[in-house]
């Protein structure tokens, strides 16, 4: 989910730079949040794995 959400955003990062490198639209912001959020949440995930494992 991340990579695809990583695609779409480098796509739509293209598009405003065509554009003029103009001010970053709304839906450009939602996106910057649901990458935040995604990455929090991986890092969360990651931490409780890595608890459960024992040596």
């Amino acid at each position: 989910m991340g990579a695809n959400l990583n695609q779409v955003a480098k796509a739509f990062n293209s598009l405003v730079k065509m554009g003029g490198g103009g001010k970053l639209p709304e839906v450009g912001k939602k996106i910057a949040s649901l990458r935040r959020d995604i990455r929090e949440h991986t890092g969360k995930m990651l931490r409780v794995q890595e608890a459960g494992v024992t040596a």
